[in-house]
Parts: C-alpha cells; sequence; structure tokens
C-alpha cells in the first residue's frame, strides 16, 4: 500500500470535494475544497502534521471562502422582502 504524506491526503480530499461541487453545483463544497488546499499547502511548506492548526486553518479559510463566494456570485434576487405578512398585526 502506498505511504502518503499528510498534504497529499488533504489534496486528494479536496480534489475529491471538488469533483462533488462539479456534480452538484452547489458553493458549499467548493468553498470546503478551497479549505482543503489551503490546508495542503501549510502542510507541504512546513513538512508537518498539527491537527488542531490544520482543523483551525480550514475552517477559517472555508468559511471565509464561503462567505466570500456568496458575496461575489449573488444575485439580486436573492433577498425577498414581504409586503403582507401574517404577524402584522
Amino acid at each position: 500500500m502506498m505511504d502518503l504524506q499528510p498534504y497529499e491526503m488533504a489534496l486528494i480530499l479536496g480534489v475529491v470535494i471538488l469533483a462533488l461541487e462539479m456534480i452538484t453545483g452547489v458553493f458549499i463544497c467548493l468553498s470546503l475544497a478551497i479549505g482543503l488546499f489551503s490546508v495542503a499547502l501549510i502542510e507541504f511548506l512546513s513538512q508537518n502534521f498539527h491537527l488542531e492548526r490544520d482543523v483551525l486553518i480550514f475552517a477559517v479559510v472555508a468559511m471565509g471562502a464561503f462567505i466570500g463566494l456568496r458575496l461575489t456570485f449573488r444575485s439580486k434576487g436573492d433577498v425577498k422582502t414581504a409586503r403582507e405578512d401574517v404577524n402584522d398585526y
């Protein structure tokens, strides 16, 4: 069996999630793939694996990518304003 480095595993997971993004077409998988690619880059540059650091980097970059993609690709029809609401007394 092949002995994979941690950055190689993160890179493979990023490609798998990116392929899942291509199949589903939602931006959530794309932000997760961006987070995994950033973890793979950090692991490659530092040549070591720290679970806490990698989870933190993944979470922060994935959330930032999600917010950035949402703001970049939103359409004007995303926000709906209710004119006559049931809760208006």
